[in-house]
């Protein structure tokens, strides 16, 4: 428990602080309201993933100083989101990052996850893709896509307030079952 406390804490102060101080900063701001995704109606800091980010990040540091058994898993998995996170910052910052090059970073990241975690899609319960799912580059290539998927569809949504977090929460809360049902 003092860990998700610690972890929310971490999370809700850097928020207040990008929030309140993000926008004085022109980089970080989405001054762009015309568009047909555009919602707000001022300028809105577009670095929020910050906030997930230190949180995941100092958090994996205490759980790694407390409990190495369940810290290093998390900061492996800090790891393998960094291409993602990084090309999605830089993307925020500089407004320039190509879509098909910020759908790469997702795949690298979802690679990493299968090699360093062996987290991967081993089967769908479809019998002809589980037979697919056999060869052995298959489980990293469908768990590329899935995760390539989930990362893209939360993106698309994330300019409507509460929209793209409570989308996640139900995702992520499906696959949290999924996983409890292979197991």
């Amino acid at each position: 428990m003092l860990t998700t406390s610690l972890s929310f804490a971490i999370a809700f102060i850097s928020a207040m602080l990008i929030v309140r101080y993000a926008s004085n900063l022109q980089a970080s701001a989405d001054s762009d309201l015309q568009g047909v995704q555009k919602f707000h109606t001022q300028p809105v800091p577009r670095i929020g993933g910050l906030a997930i980010a230190a949180a995941l990040g100092l958090t994996s540091i205490d759980l790694c100083r407390r409990a190495p058994e369940f810290g290093q898993p998390i900061g492996l998995l800090a790891l393998c989101a960094a291409p993602v996170f990084a090309m999605g910052l830089m993307e925020d910052l500089t407004k320039s990052i190509k879509p098909g090059i910020r759908l790469a970073s997702s795949f690298v990241s979802a690679v990493l996850g299968s090699v360093l975690l062996n987290a991967t899609v081993t089967r769908l319960d479809i019998p002809s893709l589980d037979f697919l799912l056999q060869i052995p580059i298959a489980p990293i290539v469908v768990t590329a896509l899935c995760v390539g998927a989930l990362v893209n569809a939360v993106n698309i949504i994330d300019g409507f307030n509460g929209l793209a977090p409570f989308s996640s929460i139900v995702m992520f809360g499906s696959l949290g079952v999924a996983s409890l049902t292979i197991i």
